[in-house]
């Protein structure tokens, strides 16, 4: 057994899940209990300084906050890391008015958006503002360590005077000259300079000519770290491994697992050891905090223990003994079977619904989900915060495949009328799940976090399925759903990449588009096959147009619209326009796929005179027999 990593964390996102500082301090001794050293705060622009008013919304922490966030943090010999944005995620800072003209997008250009939310590096202002910032805010957090940032930094490039300066030098040029200038900051500071190293895929030769001593933090969300392959955040995800680059170059790194996927954490810390350049690992909390810091404790606790080389079984089973150790065996392995359970985020959306039918891995989730809750029922298990999180994240994860389940049925315009009541009926208990969660676990939230922000975030999320269920209930008994489905397989390269999709639909002389969207798996498994339905009022479809592309293109592999009686697919190609890799694979099975947009995703991230190309194929549909349920025939 080597022996533990000098740098052990945890990352609070205060920017999108302000916590109050009460629960701030707890944490803190959570994690000098479980052997952490640091505590890392997310704040972008959570804060109130004399340079500074706060974001527009008024969340911010204060002088006297901040200084007895860090005496705690001092007394349980825990230091503090401050997170600034000083490239891109400055969105809290630069959108108010008197910063405006700190912003890249300030002439209203930008790659995804144009929305204000990256510093521009070429204005003096921008650097002076920033040091101002930076030196305020580590008077108030005493420390030896300042990350800055500078992760997905995608609007690098689009104002007048960065254009200009790419033209001229390169775009990389404007982000290694910034980050020389950061680093002399950090040293004038008396800090060491903390990164994300996304943008190095961006950027590959700046690591060869920025400082060795910057720290690196690798992060990765993966169920599973692939030591042949995908090392990798975005762009070319098998292109670089980077922890190996940094070894090569003589720089450091620490590994960035995220608390919502156990088997993330096992497998990067994993990945993390088997490389000479990593002296550390950060634990990440994200946003949608309030979904699991009843059960998250425990990843905590278990993260702490891998950090100490312990046993992936016996980290766990440590964790679950200190949160709940009044649960006996049986109830302590399915505690642990739900804490390292891959999770969906549970949807908005409906055709995020009609995604296809129930998986068999969703199917063994659900049996396990419905065991849990019969086993750990208020009346047979001792109750603690982590089996109620416990709890809550079965009853969720049972919901999600719940609606995918019934809200694919009543949209499938096969379903028969003696059917009607028993769909009704599971939409019904649905929508009720979901008014019941979200009003339990939101009185819940405020409970125990009073001055979280944002309030009723629980609420808020669990109203929109519920909504959804509720409206499929109400068209199903008035029979005024959708007359088909469209059904979309596709694959996507670079889940970042800002996907596009549009699929338009010829009948009776007129073209009408029945998807538009820009569609992107769960963060933890990007690039994944995914099936996107959509709602289709058509009796006798004609032609389809499809438009595809974003940064690296959009994959697609099969289509076919569903009626009541009859299946239409793609028959003839009659037009074609822009980048199109192989059309006549659509015409095939979902084994194979057709490209649409250019694929080389560096090129179009470097270009910032011209967007991505949109590839748009225009198709003949021919008429197939029917059959009898959409899940059988999946």
């Amino acid at each position: 057994m080597t022996s533990p990593w000098q740098l052990r964390g945890l990352q609070l996102d205060l920017a999108r899940q302000m916590e109050p500082v009460s629960r701030i301090l707890e944490l803190i001794d959570l994690s000098a209990e479980v052997g952490l050293t640091h505590v890392q705060l997310y704040l972008e622009g959570r804060v109130r300084l004399p340079c500074f008013a706060g974001p527009l919304d008024g969340g911010a922490y204060d002088a006297n906050e901040l200084t007895a966030i860090a005496e705690h943090a001092r007394l349980r010999g825990i230091e503090l890391i401050p997170v600034v944005p000083a490239l891109g995620h400055a969105d809290l800072i630069v959108s108010r008015p008197e910063l405006l003209h700190l912003a890249e997008e300030r002439d209203g250009q930008g790659r995804f958006h144009a929305t204000p939310g990256t510093f521009c590096p070429s204005l003096p202002e921008s650097r002076q503002f920033i040091e101002t910032f930076c030196r305020e805010l580590c008077a108030l957090l005493p420390g030896t360590e300042l990350h800055l940032g500078c992760d997905e930094a995608w609007n690098l490039g689009y104002c007048s005077r960065c254009r200009e300066r790419a033209d001229r030098d390169g775009l990389s040029s404007i982000y290694i000259e910034h980050v020389r200038w950061l680093y002399d900051l950090a040293q004038r500071l008396g800090r060491r300079l903390w990164l994300w190293d996304d943008f190095l895929e961006v950027f590959p030769e700046a690591l060869t000519q920025l400082p060795r001593e910057i720290l690196w933090s690798h992060w990765s969300y993966d169920e599973a770290i692939d030591p042949q392959g995908i090392q990798a955040h975005f762009v070319n995800r098998r292109r670089y491994r980077w922890l190996e680059q940094y070894a090569q170059h003589g720089a450091q790194a620490v590994v960035v697992p995220w608390a919502l996927a156990p088997r993330n954490v096992e497998s990067l810390l994993d990945h993390g050891r088997r490389h000479p350049a990593v002296i550390g690992a950060m634990l990440s909390e994200w946003e949608m905090a309030w979904r699991g810091w009843d059960e998250r404790r425990a990843v905590v606790r278990a993260f702490g223990a891998l950090c100490r080389n312990s046993d992936q079984q016996a980290a766990w089973d440590e964790a679950i003994a200190r949160e709940a150790p009044a649960l006996n065996a049986t109830q302590r392995l399915l505690v642990k079977a739900i804490l390292r359970q891959q999770r969906e985020p549970l949807s908005t959306t409906l055709h995020a619904f009609l995604k296809g039918p129930v998986s068999t891995t969703q199917q063994d989730r659900e049996a396990l989900d419905e065991l849990v809750l019969a086993t750990l029922d208020p009346g047979l298990a001792p109750t603690s915060d982590l089996v109620h999180g416990v709890r809550v994240a079965a009853e969720m994860d049972l919901l999600g495949i719940g609606l995918q389940r019934w809200l694919q049925r009543a949209y499938d315009p096969r379903l028969s009328a003696d059917e009607h009541p028993t769909v009704h009926a599971a939409l019904a208990r649905l929508a009720e799940t979901c008014d019941r969660l979200g009003q339990s676990e939101d009185r819940r939230l405020r409970q125990q976090r009073p001055a979280c922000l944002p309030q009723g975030a629980i609420a808020t999320q669990m109203t929109a399925p519920g909504d959804l269920a509720r409206h499929a209930s109400a068209a199903l008994k008035e029979n005024e759903l959708s007359t088909a489905l469209l059904v979309l397989r596709h694959t996507l390269p670079d889940a970042h990449g800002l996907p596009f999709v549009k699929v338009e639909l010829f009948e009776d002389e007129v073209w009408r588009v029945i998807y538009s969207g820009s569609p992107k798996p769960d963060p933890r498994n990007p690039g994944s096959l995914a099936t996107q339905g959509a709602v289709v009022q058509t009796r006798r479809p004609q032609r389809l147009r499809i438009t595809g592309g974003g940064y690296g293109g959009t994959t697609m592999s099969w289509c076919e619209i569903i009626t009541a009686d009859a299946r239409w697919v793609l028959d003839h190609l009659v037009a074609q326009h822009g980048p199109i890799d192989q059309p006549a694979r659509l015409l095939c099975d979902d084994s194979l796929g057709c490209r649409f947009g250019d694929e080389d995703i560096l090129a179009q991230l470097l270009d910032t005179r011209n967007p991505p190309r949109n590839g748009v194929c225009e198709w003949t549909l021919k008429l197939e027999p029917g059959y009898s349920s959409l899940s059988e025939d999946q």
